[in-house]
C-alpha cells in the first residue's frame, strides 16, 4: 500500500507540468485528437505489458522484472534528459 501511495504522489507531482507542456506541444485545433490517440495507444501497450510482466513475476519472482524496470528507467532518463 505504501508503494501505491508513493507512486500516485509522484504521478500527482508531474501532472501540472504535463498540462502546461501539452498546451505548448500540440496546436489547439488538433490537441484533443492527438492526446486521445496517445492515450489509446498507451493503454493498448500497457495492458498486455502489465499481463506479461505479471506472468514473468509469478514465474520467476520479482527480481528480474524489478531489474528490468530499473534499467529501462535509467535508459528513459538518459534519453529524455537531452
Amino acid at each position: 500500500m505504501t508503494v501505491a501511495l508513493f507512486f500516485h504522489l509522484l504521478m500527482g507531482v508531474q501532472a501540472p507540468a504535463y498540462a502546461s507542456l501539452i498546451t505548448r506541444l500540440y496546436p489547439p485545433e488538433h490537441r484533443g485528437k492527438l492526446m486521445g490517440n496517445a492515450r489509446v495507444l498507451m493503454g493498448l501497450l500497457m495492458i498486455p505489458t502489465a499481463f506479461a510482466i505479471g506472468s514473468w513475476t509469478d514465474a520467476s519472482g520479482p527480481t528480474g522484472p524489478l531489474l528490468f524496470a530499473a534499467a529501462t528507467g535509467i535508459i528513459s532518463i538518459l534519453v529524455f534528459s537531452r
